[in-house]
């Protein structure tokens, strides 16, 4: 219940763009969060499918609900902390999912050990919202590394070098007076979660804290997922900020974050040549197609040419030219 005179505790801020399928399990997990002190700030970035009809079927005044023109993810979590009136700031992408005591545990953590942003362990779920429990799969045993490496890690910002562990902007639990500290969301396409909670892990490292004994978010892998729609590209913004990150704040000689990059560099090479290797096959496959097109045309024509010359009006032609064919061919020109 809200106790404190119309102002929440706790702004939650959902960006969703074209989830109609996911994003009603995403509100029902916050409104049904066992802290009940909380707003819930939708922002729809302009979404194409049936997901604004979806919002407007829940009835709860927790619930406000912005519809903005498509212009980024960025741009729509920017509108929604903008708008969030709540002393914390928890974020939610409209296809994931909290656990139902979630925002519990994250504020007495938040508060108990007077930190300013918080990420706890998460659940891999897939489209169907079942939980992927194969230790070998390739999301988990990815996952399960960068947590070890954040373990080892001498910093929150030096360990997130070696990858995002925080894996979605789903998983930010902070203070509201932090935002203007760390800055908005930048218009990156793929890695803008990686950016900011990696300006967050600067700020202060001792208030960053990762809730690894807690698994309070269920992540959904799905085709759709932003980050899954184009590698190649995903992994050039990261080479991008990694390049920008190393060299800005820590020089070259960390280990780690260096060993990640050369990851993501090979990642990019090997994509691209997979890239030029489809596209000489394609070129080699229409250069076949437009060549077998030009000789069954060749054929068509060597055919109605040959019925052209055993025609009779073809033999009178010759007849009648005759004379002047062989004038021409004697009298010098």
């Amino acid at each position: 219940m809200n106790t404190s005179g119309g102002k929440p505790q706790i702004s939650v801020v959902m960006p969703a763009y074209n989830h109609a399928a996911y994003v009603a399990e995403a509100i029902q997990s916050v409104l049904s969060q066992t802290l009940q002190d909380l707003e819930l700030i939708i922002v729809n970035d302009g979404s194409t499918d049936e997901t604004e009809k979806v919002i407007l079927g829940f009835d709860d005044a927790r619930i406000r609900y912005f519809h903005q023109a498509n212009r980024g993810a960025h741009h729509a979590l920017n509108r929604g902390i903008a708008l969030a009136r709540g002393d914390y700031i928890a974020i939610i992408n409209s296809d994931d999912v909290y656990l139902d005591n979630r925002l519990e545990i994250m504020l007495d953590a938040l508060q108990r050990n007077n930190l300013d942003f918080v990420i706890s362990d998460i659940n891999l779920i897939d489209e169907h919202s079942a939980i992927v429990r194969d230790p070998s799969h390739w999301w988990l045993t990815w996952h399960e590394d960068l947590k070890q490496k954040f373990q080892r890690s001498p910093s929150p910002a030096v360990a997130l070098l070696a990858g995002n562990y925080a894996i979605s902007s789903s998983n930010f639990f902070f203070r509201a007076r932090l935002a203007d500290e760390i800055g908005g969301f930048r218009p990156f396409r793929y890695i803008l979660d990686y950016d900011y909670v990696f300006r967050a892990a600067l700020i202060n490292p001792a208030a960053f804290s990762f809730l690894l004994q807690h698994k309070l978010l269920n992540y959904r892998l799905h085709s759709r997922n932003t980050i899954m729609e184009n590698r190649l590209l995903a992994n050039i913004e990261t080479r991008y900020f990694l390049k920008k990150a190393i060299g800005k704040y820590f020089g070259h000689e960390l280990n780690i974050p260096v060993a990640y990059l050369s990851k993501v560099d090979n990642y990019i090479k090997k994509i691209q040549s997979a890239h030029c290797a489809e596209q000489i096959n394609s070129l080699q496959q229409q250069y076949q197609q437009l060549n077998q097109q030009l000789r069954d045309r060749n054929f068509q024509l060597t055919q109605e040419l040959a019925l052209y010359q055993n025609s009779t009006s073809y033999r009178i032609g010759r007849l009648i030219t005759a004379p002047y064919r062989w004038i021409t061919s004697k009298w010098p020109r």
